[in-house]
């Protein structure tokens, strides 16, 4: 039923977000272009195997991932709607039927597939919303991506938008909100977010505050209402850039209604370049033990490698790990450019355990992507 009503909801949606795309583009007629659709076509195959006290285990899948993007603007109004959908088969499909029941809030249709299950249809709306701007403000309404935080791999100040790491590259998954900005100078603005449930009470709200200091420092100041969680959030993030390494930070502090202890996430991070290689590492000081992502930890750590091997050749290396568990997660992949709208990346992955599990998992994938 809960999924059934996601979908009611937003067969609802879809036609109201159309309307208000053909009203945006015929206000903007005067600009060309003013309607844009793009997209990209994935397909992903691999095989795994796993080791464990019980045995070893070996299986394969692949999931086939269709996304679409249309765009509108007009002199003040800019509409946007985005949705994917991915056909999951084999082992992909089986871990996704096995976490049916915790799907994420914009999961729009997922059958009740039974463990084990050989094909999965999973789809969603990643974004639907409309922009208004006005003299010294703009107002967003519906789901959007609302980026708050400097972080590459955490950012403790990222309060509505959750990151999806199922893929090679993280994606961000939108969030129902309603978002009002202020300019406050040519780099500098304030805007609030509300993202209200069903019970208002249990929403969560923010104000943030940003701008641009000396020329080269990035920063902002967010303070936050989690209704679901009964806490007050306060935090803030920065950026700023040397001649030869750019540093960032982010960091939230929680207090709960409650008057107890709260709790401090902080991140630190910094990347740099040099002749064909790009460095980057992060570390992640995780005081409420929250689940973001993949390791519960308190110390956490990421780094990433790349070289530009040739024109269009990537190589690439990155791991994430949990400092006190002595757990990590890493992947090698190699990309190839095969033409402007098109690449074939090949990779393998390598782990030791997840959330206090004790596996080694090896796994190898190819996968294809097409943009139009």
């Amino acid at each position: 039923m809960r999924i059934l009503s996601r979908i009611a909801a937003y067969a609802g949606l879809v036609p109201a977000v159309a309307a208000v795309l053909l009203l945006t583009a015929a206000s903007g007629a005067a600009q060309e272009p003013s309607w844009t659709l793009g997209g990209s076509l994935i397909q992903r195959a691999f095989a795994a195997a796993a080791e464990s006290a019980a045995g070893a285990d070996y299986t394969y899948g692949s999931a086939t991932t269709l996304e679409a993007t249309l765009r509108a603007r007009g002199p003040v109004l800019r509409a946007e709607f985005s949705a994917e959908a991915a056909l999951l088969t084999g082992a992909a499909a089986e871990a996704f039927a096995a976490a049916v029941s915790a799907l994420p809030p914009d999961t729009l249709y997922a059958p009740s597939a039974p463990a084990g299950a050989e094909t999965v249809l999973a789809a969603r709306v990643r974004t639907a919303y409309v922009k208004w701007t006005a003299e010294g403000f703009s107002l967003t309404a519906g789901r959007q991506i609302v980026n708050y935080g400097k972080g590459t791999a955490w950012s403790p100040v990222d309060l509505f938008t959750e990151r999806d790491y199922a893929g090679l590259s993280v994606a961000r998954r939108g969030s129902d909100a309603l978002r009002l900005t202020v300019p406050l100078g040519a780099l500098s603005l304030a805007e609030a977010v509300a993202a209200p449930a069903s019970d208002p009470a249990e929403g969560t709200y923010a104000l943030r505050a940003a701008g641009l200091l000396f020329g080269t420092l990035e920063g902002s100041l967010v303070g936050a209402r989690d209704g679901a969680s009964d806490m007050w959030i306060g935090g803030g993030d920065f950026k700023f850039d040397l001649t030869w390494i750019s540093f960032h930070g982010d960091a939230a502090y929680s207090a709960p209604d409650s008057g107890g202890a709260g709790d401090l996430r902080a991140a630190f991070g910094f990347d740099t370049s040099f002749g064909d290689f790009v460095l980057g590492a992060e570390y992640y000081f995780n005081g409420a033990h929250a689940t973001d992502p993949l390791f519960p930890g308190a110390h956490n750590a990421y780094a990433a490698l790349t070289w530009s091997a040739a024109d269009y050749h990537t190589l690439a290396l990155s791991s994430l790990a949990d400092l006190e568990a002595g757990l990590f997660a890493a992947t090698l992949t190699w990309a190839w450019d095969l033409a402007q709208n098109g690449g074939l990346t090949t990779y393998l992955r390598l782990s030791n355990g997840q959330a206090g599990t004790e596996q080694w998992t090896g796994q190898a994938g190819v996968q294809l992507e097409v943009k139009f």
